[in-house]
């Protein structure tokens, strides 16, 4: 519902429709399930687009740490927390920070991409 406040420009009830549904889910998921993450990602790209850097900064962290627990260090989705908390980083200007993120990320789409070509090599051996 937060998305269709945002297109309709109605940032107030956006961000409301945000933390209603990120609520909700941690009470009926549980505050580290995989789906509280997804909204949480969803609301950081909203803060982050309409210029709260601390609430999409608070909001990408929270979700990298959530995918951490759950997915583990090597899942795709550990590249893409780390990329938003990279960009919200930079536009904060906290240049030293976000190069961690940004070469874990690399790592992870790297592992991810050679692990997918093992994978092709496999079944054509078969």
């Amino acid at each position: 519902m937060g998305a269709v406040y945002a297109g309709a420009k109605d940032y107030g009830n956006a961000e409301k429709a945000y933390e209603e549904s990120i609520l909700r889910l941690r009470t009926t998921l549980g505050a580290d399930h995989p789906d509280v993450a997804a909204a949480l990602h969803n609301a950081g790209r909203f803060l982050k687009a309409n210029g709260d850097l601390v609430g999409a900064e608070k909001a990408f962290r929270e979700v990298l740490d959530i995918r951490l627990r759950k997915l583990g260090q090597t899942h795709p989705e550990i590249a893409t927390a780390r990329l938003s908390l990279g960009a919200v980083l930079v536009l904060e200007r906290r240049f030293e920070e976000p190069l961690t993120p940004q070469e874990s990320s690399s790592a992870v789409v790297s592992r991810s991409d050679a692990a997918d070509r093992s994978k092709s090599e496999d079944s054509r051996l078969s």
